[in-house]
């Protein structure tokens, strides 16, 4: 396959344009190569050649709003699950990208990382950015976002608003489970399985 960036290939256009996209990977040990959390944010920014008293500005500033100044220096490999992940989002965000690609990104995370993603997206959103989340969480669709394509072996089968989405109907044709019934957990918790 190839991946299209306002109608042209990426893998043709310069890393210019390959820096308008940041993706998260589901797992962010994928993702981190370097020593520090502050050299896994200056990345990028080199790239783009930011150095010096810019450079440091610009981790911090990002350090700060991803509340993460206390792990700039420690080493990205000794980090929790969910610090690494926070640190990965900052890291392909730093640049500031039109376009953010975030695979299951609230996998395997407790309540307050995936505050501050949703934080992040939501910030995003307002500044017009285009964020797209593959996730198989029914819920974070139904929150987070303006349109829903459920892809199902390999083919889609549903694209639309989100409204259209919370349909009853699709859900039974998508193999999802009913919007009332999980709707129904959170309103009477005596309905979940222990």
């Amino acid at each position: 396959g190839y991946v299209l960036y306002d109608g042209k290939d990426i893998s043709l256009l310069g890393s210019r344009y390959r820096m308008k996209v940041g993706m998260l990977f589901q797992n962010p040990d994928d993702q981190i190569f370097n020593i520090s959390v502050r050299e896994e944010l200056a990345y990028g920014l080199r790239q783009l050649g930011y150095k010096g008293d810019r450079l440091e500005e610009k981790i911090l500033d990002t350090a700060r709003r991803f509340r993460i100044c206390d792990l700039l220096d420690r080493s990205p490999y000794e980090l929790s699950f969910g610090e690494k992940k926070i640190v990965m989002l900052a890291a392909v965000t730093i640049h500031d990208p039109e376009i953010v690609i975030l695979d299951e990104p609230f996998a395997n995370l407790g309540a307050n990382y995936r505050k501050k993603i949703m934080d992040y997206i939501d910030n995003a959103k307002e500044k017009n950015k285009i964020i797209i989340i593959a996730t198989h969480d029914p819920f974070i669709a139904l929150r987070l976002a303006d349109r829903v394509t459920i892809i199902r072996d390999g083919k889609t089968i549903f694209s639309g608003s989100k409204k259209e989405f919370a349909t009853r109907k699709l859900f039974r044709e998508a193999d999802l489970e009913d919007p009332c019934t999980l709707l129904s957990y959170i309103w009477d918790p005596c309905k979940l399985d222990y």
